[in-house]
């Protein structure tokens, strides 16, 4: 059995399609299948993905200008939780515990 959330789920549907006798049954929890207003499609972004990588920019940052570190300040922005006290307590964490923090997303 596969588990897959998020991303993950996305990851084990193109594991499940690639080895059908790999497992035999999967479990996907709100699986990633698309982005909305992306200016390509997911096919498209991952062609634009390997070039840059192939040219070596694989490693270059992918960020947004509205991406900014989670603070009480940051909150009415947040498009995860509408729960003030559980988004304070992850701020919290992570002022405690900085290395738990999920780096910036690359290209590759």
């Amino acid at each position: 059995m596969l588990m897959g959330y998020s991303i993950g789920g996305l990851v084990s549907l193109f594991a499940r399609a690639k080895d059908w006798l790999m497992f035999d049954r999967i479990f996907l929890s709100a699986p990633m299948v698309a982005l909305d207003r992306q200016p390509l499609s997911m096919a498209g972004m991952a062609r634009v993905a390997e070039v840059l990588s192939f040219v070596g920019l694989g490693r270059m940052l992918v960020s947004r200008n509205a991406d900014r570190p989670a603070s009480e300040a940051t909150f009415p922005d947040n498009p995860l939780t509408g729960d003030m006290i559980r988004y304070l307590r992850k701020v919290d964490v992570m002022k405690a515990r900085p290395a738990l923090e999920i780096g910036a997303s690359t290209v590759r």
